[in-house]
């Protein structure tokens, strides 16, 4: 499922950031954001920009127009616990990832603009596999329960035209 937009923190005022997923009662993943990308009290995705790590660890969504940043998020019905598996093309792709408490696993992907994302993805206990693809002006299409890799080429064919 794709994410269109997250609702920003401010510590302190003025340093604004997200909190995506939830362990207990900690964020899985906190982001800082240049406030160049914060509209009306949220991030909207795509953002142009692209998430980066800080010496110290954290990690920071600085705006650019060389990159494109996209959310989505894959549920997991079984509730097992077990992460999604991830595969992203293009291999410059920077995946980061969160949890919801075991049943939603979802990642933020920064992609070189212009570039289309595909997002290989199972549930960790197995329960749902498919594609997610996002073109380069938004368009979010996701496949599940293919069967083969001929559908998987078929998928792709059709999302190209």
């Amino acid at each position: 499922m794709k994410i269109e937009k997250v609702a920003v923190k401010c510590k302190d005022g003025r340093f604004p950031y997200i909190e995506l997923g939830r362990f207990g009662r900690k964020p899985s993943l906190l982001v800082w954001v240049s406030g160049r990308l914060v509209q009306e009290g949220h991030i909207f995705f795509p953002a142009n920009g692209r998430v980066v790590k800080t010496e110290k660890g954290s990690f920071v969504l600085k705006a650019s127009d060389d990159y494109i940043t996209h959310c989505i998020e894959i549920i997991d019905a079984n509730r097992n616990g077990l992460p999604a598996i991830w595969r992203v093309d293009p291999p410059s792709a920077e995946v980061h990832e969160y949890t919801y408490d075991s049943s939603i696993t979802g990642a933020l992907i920064s992609v070189p603009a212009g570039e289309t994302v595909w997002v290989s993805w199972r549930t960790g206990g197995g329960w749902r596999e498919g594609i997610s693809v996002i073109t380069p002006d938004g368009k979010y299409y996701e496949v599940t329960g293919f069967r083969d890799k001929e559908e998987v080429e078929e998928i792709r064919r059709l999302v190209d035209e």
